[in-house]
């Protein structure tokens, strides 16, 4: 997991240098725009100068925003990590929160999707997203339980201490 959070955190810092090479160009191109539209002689010009420099400055934003949230984390890997492992325990405790936000949260963590409907079936059980699969294939591998009945092999019939009358009564007079 550290080995793709390292990963990501890479991929975010190039993401970065292209928008901040993105950026320069407009710049560039924005003042290059912004000269010409002060000699051009034509009214119809100017503003087509000034259609194509409002639609860089909107990409401008648009770029200076994704720069502003790309690669922030909100906490460092160790604190996410536990977090993240808490929950796979026992998901449970979040269910049990007061809050609604909590018991969505729960259901898109721990199901995949929307809930499939048959026709003639009604709703059907939705599949589980991939960590919880994971741990249920290590639940369900060897299961080493004793059986429901114990360890001690069953007995056909109980045995019944005999009696001094059911003697008496087997025996001829």
């Amino acid at each position: 997991f550290k080995s793709i959070w390292d990963a990501r955190t890479n991929q975010a810092d190039k993401t970065k240098q292209v928008i901040v090479k993105d950026l320069k160009a407009i710049e560039r191109k924005l003042e290059g725009l912004l000269d010409r539209l002060v000699e051009a002689e034509s009214n119809i010009v100017a503003k087509a100068f000034e259609n194509r420099i409002a639609k860089l400055e909107e990409e401008k934003l648009i770029l200076e925003e994704k720069l502003a949230t790309c690669g922030k984390t909100r906490a460092p890997f160790s604190e996410m990590f536990e977090l993240a492992s808490s929950f796979l325990k026992n998901p449970y405790i979040l269910w049990c929160s007061e809050r609604l936000e909590d018991k969505k949260a729960v259901l898109k963590l721990v199901f995949g999707g929307k809930i499939p409907y048959g026709k003639n079936e009604g709703f059907r059980t939705p599949e589980t997203t991939l960590p919880f699969r994971v741990l249920g294939q290590f639940s369900a591998s060897k299961n080493n339980m004793v059986r429901v009945r114990g360890l001690e092999p069953p007995l056909r019939e109980k045995l019944v201490p005999k009696t001094s009358a059911s003697t008496n009564s087997a025996t001829p007079a």
